[in-house]
């Protein structure tokens, strides 16, 4: 089934545009078409906005909202939810893009800065080598906590996006030709199960990312959201092998992480003393022939090991580090 579009309507063309992705935001989609219409700045930009087929009144909402500002907003709503048939949606939206400039935010998370937009263009606008710019945010928790979330400010590189989550994606603005290089990696790709990061190393590939000290948006952490999904080791061995692929030059960090969470699902799967799934991680570990990976890796997964499990659990723990010993990783 064809989806609804509700057209903008405007003579000007944006020099920014803003993508939304939706389903099912009824309790938050307010506080993001606000940060929206909140925006103050010295140039016209669009919010292209797509309902995946909530089942709440999610689409109601952004119906009214087009309904004031038709001049602001391009909607698409679903009869039929896409993500259920294995369709990507962010890339085709992403594609119908007119600006200059893109900014991402997803319908659970807002902005409170009405000069966020204005901020944002001006820096890129002075820094042409400069391909993407963010800024920090606020984390908002299922249970209504509310805390700051800073970054250091600054430029930075792709292998420290990937090292560990250095940029929000309600933060970001980047440049139109950005897409050019990653539209032809997602639109075939189906191994990916997070496309914020293939825009972050695409950007990284024709200009520098750089950091804004300013908190201008929040980030809301739900448990039902993607950030907080526990994956499967075999699927996130399928998002970085793709990586790895698409992206050569950042494989000794993307072997690293892989290292990282593999010892880490090893060591659970011990304590559980799932057998099958030992081996299984073992063979996917022994593909990796980088030392300095599985060392880095092993380093790593250490630290994040909670210490009760360590405490409670020594002499499996003990057994699971001799398994794991770097010295009969092969080179």
């Amino acid at each position: 089934m064809e989806p609804i579009i509700l057209s903008r309507i405007s003579d000007q063309k944006p020099l920014v545009s803003v993508v939304s992705i939706t389903y099912n935001h009824e309790p938050y989609i307010r506080d993001c078409l606000e940060g929206f219409l909140m925006q103050k700045t010295d140039f016209p930009f669009e919010v292209i906005i797509h309902d995946d087929a909530s089942t709440d009144h999610t689409a109601d909402i952004i119906r009214e909202y087009y309904e004031k500002r038709p001049d602001l907003f391009h909607v698409i709503i679903e009869r039929e939810n896409q993500y259920s048939k294995g369709t990507e949606v962010s890339t085709p939206l992403i594609k119908m893009a007119q600006g200059k400039y893109i900014a991402l935010c997803e319908g659970d998370d807002f902005w409170t800065d009405s000069l966020k937009l204005q901020k944002q263009f001006n820096f890129l606008e002075k820094k042409p080598d400069c391909s993407l710019c963010f800024h920090n945010v606020y984390i908002k928790t299922h249970d209504v906590k509310v805390y700051p979330l800073s970054f250091s400010s600054g430029y930075k590189t792709g292998k420290d996006v990937l090292k560990k989550w250095t940029i929000p994606t309600c933060s970001v603005l980047f440049r139109r030709e950005v897409r050019d290089i990653f539209i032809p990696i997602t639109e075939h790709e189906i191994r990916f199960y997070a496309g914020d990061i293939i825009v972050f190393l695409s950007a990284a590939r024709i200009g520098h990312l750089y950091g804004l000290k300013d908190r201008m948006a929040t980030y809301r952490r739900q448990p039902g959201g993607l950030t907080n999904k526990i994956l499967g080791w075999k699927r996130r061995c399928e998002h970085y092998n793709a990586l790895s692929e698409h992206f050569p030059e950042y494989r000794a960090q993307i072997q690293e992480n892989v290292c990282s969470f593999l010892y880490l699902w090893l060591i659970l799967s011990l304590l559980a003393r799932n057998r099958v799934e030992c081996k299984e991680i073992l063979a996917e570990l022994g593909k990796i022939k980088s030392v300095n990976a599985h060392a880095a890796g092993m380093f790593h997964c250490i630290l994040r090991l909670p210490m009760k499990i360590i405490k409670t659990n020594r002499r499996r723990y003990k057994a699971c580090m001799n398994v794991m010993n770097v010295k009969d990783v092969k080179q």
